[in-house]
């Protein structure tokens, strides 16, 4: 009895040795990670978090161009803002309106040849999303999405 006693003790022993070495080699390993890879713990956090995206799809926009001939033109778009934090939502979504006032006045002030041009379009969605992230007062806004566009 006295024997099973020295051969369970041991068996304990080599377990809890185990269990500390794994621990230490896993530490050794996680150090060794941040320094070879020049990471910070804040780092680690953004590896893990969410790429999540939501996307708010606002109501359709018709609009007058600026048109300096004698006729007048139309725009018929729909607009649809992404962001990545859920928390965001409800302060979207309480200022849809004042969003819309911001775009349909941005577009108002376009010709159509500017809206038409593919060059200039990048360039119209990042004057877009520079007011509105100004009008929520943060940075909630990745992307501008025109997800229909029809000019007449």
């Amino acid at each position: 009895m006295e024997k099973e006693n020295k051969v369970e003790k041991k068996g304990k022993t080599k377990l809890i040795i185990i269990i500390l070495l794994v621990v230490i080699v896993a530490v050794v390993a996680i150090a060794a990670f941040f320094i070879v890879t020049d990471k910070s713990l804040g780092d680690l956090k953004t590896m893990f978090q969410s790429d999540e995206e939501f996307t708010i799809l606002l109501d359709e926009f018709v609009t007058n161009l600026q048109s300096p001939e004698s006729g007048k033109r139309y725009l018929k778009i729909q607009v649809a803002l992404m962001y990545k934090d859920k928390k965001n939502t409800p302060k979207i979504e309480s200022n849809t309106s004042k969003l819309r006032d911001i775009i349909v006045n941005d577009l108002r002030e376009r010709t159509a040849e500017e809206i038409l041009e593919v060059e200039k379009t990048g360039e119209l969605k990042e004057n877009i999303l520079t007011k509105v992230n100004a009008s929520l007062g943060e940075d909630i806004i990745r992307e501008v999405y025109f997800t229909n566009l029809i000019v007449q």
